[in-house]
């Protein structure tokens, strides 16, 4: 894994879980080659966010999640955005997505 030392900045992404029990897809966004993706519970939640590769998987009722409460964090090596869902045990619950945007 590269590590960029200097960054032009970071995108900031959100996943609103508006119905609990519904997994939610991130959006469509790369992420360039060496760069973490955290994801993180919004401080204001007062439940739990499910944060797996697949919808089946984030469903809040499985083993195969990372679950979250709020200001909780993981950190995920992956290509896109798009890999990650979130599920919530409460509706208009949050996951922060964050991430380096290097210089070239």
């Amino acid at each position: 894994m590269s590590r960029y030392t200097n960054v032009s900045g970071f995108t900031v992404a959100t996943i609103t879980n508006a119905v609990a029990g519904t997994p939610v897809q991130g959006a469509d966004v790369a992420v360039p080659e060496g760069v973490l993706v955290v994801v993180k519970g919004h401080p204001d939640n007062t439940g739990t966010i499910t944060i797996a590769s697949s919808s089946a998987a984030a469903v809040n009722t499985t083993a195969t999640c990372d679950r979250l409460a709020a200001n909780q964090s993981v950190s995920l090596q992956i290509k896109n955005t798009n890999q990650i869902w979130a599920d919530a045990t409460v509706a208009g619950e949050r996951a922060l997505i964050t991430f380096e945007n290097p210089i070239h």
